[in-house]
């Protein structure tokens, strides 16, 4: 039976994962810290078959829990939140400048 993270490795990578070679660099710390996930999960950039692929892990860094698709960006986690803020500051203001001629 295959796991979450080899069906999603073989979907998004075409690549058949193999968790040791994935774990064993971010244990050495020769991968990079891209991310801290929900769930005390964290988001590794790894080098990977020639390639780098993005995984998410438990925080042990014992368990591949998923493979991310390459266009998974954090920036874009990033531009979200910016936008939400910006919706919200937006919102602030058009409801205080109603209670500006109540003076």
């Amino acid at each position: 039976m295959d796991s979450h993270a080899h069906d999603r490795a073989r979907e998004r990578h075409g690549i058949a994962l193999r968790p040791w070679t994935i774990l064993r660099p971010i244990q050495k710390g020769e991968a990079k810290l891209v991310d801290y996930g929900e769930q005390e999960r964290l988001i590794y950039d790894v080098p990977y078959e020639g390639t780098t692929v993005r995984v998410v892990v438990n925080k042990e860094l014992t368990w591949v829990i998923s493979v991310l698709p390459p266009k998974f960006a954090r920036d874009a986690r990033k531009q979200v939140f910016r936008e939400q803020c910006h919706k919200a500051r937006r919102r602030k203001h058009e409801f205080f400048r109603g209670f500006e001629g109540d003076e």
